[in-house]
């Protein structure tokens, strides 16, 4: 197992913490939960730009951002053993789905 002894320093100089690969790992995790949650409020909340509308159209999201962002998804729900995360991806794509359920076209 690697250790890590970096040592980052502080505001003004400052010695700051000891960082490990745990907290790494752990930031890690926090940030793949974080941003599921962030593409799942995305999809949900954001208007979607039409197929064949043009691109000045105030759509934010386009139809291959929405795959991209279920393609994510779906990797991170086949791929992830962390249960916390796996939990979040679940979350952002159950958002995503809902989403794409109301669509008309």
């Amino acid at each position: 197992m690697i250790k890590s002894n970096v040592i980052f320093s502080g505001v003004n100089g400052d010695v700051g913490t000891k960082v490990t690969a745990q907290m790494i790992l752990l930031c890690s995790w926090r940030t793949v939960k974080e941003i599921s949650l962030l593409l799942g409020e995305l999809s949900e909340s954001c208007p979607i730009r039409p197929k064949n509308a043009p691109s000045d159209d105030s759509g934010i999201l386009n139809e291959e951002t929405l795959h991209l962002i279920g393609n994510h998804f779906l990797t991170l729900m086949e791929e992830t053993k962390h249960r916390g995360a796996f939990e979040q991806a679940a979350v952002g794509f159950r958002l995503l789905v809902s989403r794409l359920w109301r669509l008309v076209n």
